[in-house]
């Protein structure tokens, strides 16, 4: 969530805020998961 930004963010910092976020899910959901279960 962004601090303190009720719309689209156009200004510093709130637009990098979003930058950052969008960043982080794209490396979260593009990164490799390792399977941590027990072989069965």
């Amino acid at each position: 969530m962004l601090e303190n930004a009720s719309r689209y963010p156009l200004e510093q910092p709130r637009l990098s805020q979003m930058v950052d976020a969008i960043d982080a899910l794209h490396r979260d959901v593009t990164a490799p998961h390792v399977d941590l279960r027990a072989p069965s």
